[in-house]
């Protein structure tokens, strides 16, 4: 009886995760060589930071990893019940990074990951299905179904990621969805005129914020990546200008620290950082 409920447990728990030891390519942990004069620390070893990853991972899963809204579909819990919302998209980016690189330590990874990107592709924005509506309130239900261009960035650079770990040989054709979601992204997302980065793809070329963005969405790792992968020489500009641009702003209001402004105004004219407000 004691076997037999063993058993019961442990398909239970392959049920619940989808637990089918999908190969990884790129299993965790992945001990690459830094650049030169990258700062490690020198009194911990390998295995205990490894093992530090590992634990940490799993008590976020635990926490943040839901189910609960279609079949098969999971996301990244927002954890903000006062304000009604479910999940919003930057955490859903962030979550399928971190499942796509904890591939091979966590053996339902895979699984995860596609259950991750279902809810994304279930829970579209309104001008481009290509893209995920920025929040969902409690229930699954879209707010108002606009973007939010960090969280497609880091959703399209998972599906990347995903391409090297698993390859394209499941139900989910990782390489083509990327290509799709990032073309969507340079379109609906960069300003075509000065190749800065768009808040979201609510903002059209005539709105009072079209020459206007945030530093964090700036990712050039992510640019060079989105280049590679479809060969779209635009995402150069992308990362010559804005690099251009910030060099400008640190010269001219923080030639001392370096420091730059969580948002920036006026990008096509004068940039400078936002007013109050």
């Amino acid at each position: 009886m004691l076997i037999k409920t063993f058993f019961v447990i442990i398909f239970s728990l392959f049920m619940r995760w989808g637990i089918l030891f999908a190969q990884s390519n790129r299993p965790f942990p992945q001990h690459i060589q830094y650049f030169q004069e990258t700062i490690l620390p020198n009194h911990i070893s390998q295995n205990a930071m490894d093992e530090a990853v590992r634990s940490f991972y799993d008590a976020w899963k635990e926490q943040y990893i839901r189910d609960g809204c279609g079949t098969g579909e999971y996301y990244v819990w927002f954890e903000n019940t006062s304000g009604g919302k479910q999940c919003v998209s930057e955490g859903q980016g962030y979550g399928m990074i971190i499942v796509a690189l904890m591939a091979g330590y966590d053996t339902a990874a895979k699984t995860i990951y596609d259950g991750l990107f279902r809810y994304c592709k279930s829970h579209p924005a309104k001008r481009d299905p290509q893209l995920m509506s920025w929040a969902q309130r409690n229930g699954c239900k879209n707010i108002d179904g606009s973007s939010a261009t960090d969280g497609d960035m880091d959703i399209a650079y998972s599906l990347l990621l995903a391409n090297k770990q698993w390859g394209n040989k499941g139900k989910i054709d990782y390489l083509h969805e990327a290509r799709m979601m990032i073309a969507s992204i340079m379109k609906n997302e960069v300003n075509q005129q000065t190749f800065s980065i768009l808040l979201s793809n609510a903002v059209e070329n005539d709105s009072k914020d079209y020459f206007d963005m945030r530093s964090s969405d700036f990712m050039p790792a992510h640019f060079k990546a989105f280049q590679k992968a479809t060969g779209n020489i635009s995402w150069n500009k992308v990362v010559d200008n804005n690099y251009a641009l910030f060099q400008n702003l640190q010269k001219k209001y923080s030639p001392q620290a370096g420091l730059l402004p969580d948002f920036i105004q006026h990008i096509n004219r004068d940039a400078q950082p936002a007013h109050p407000g």
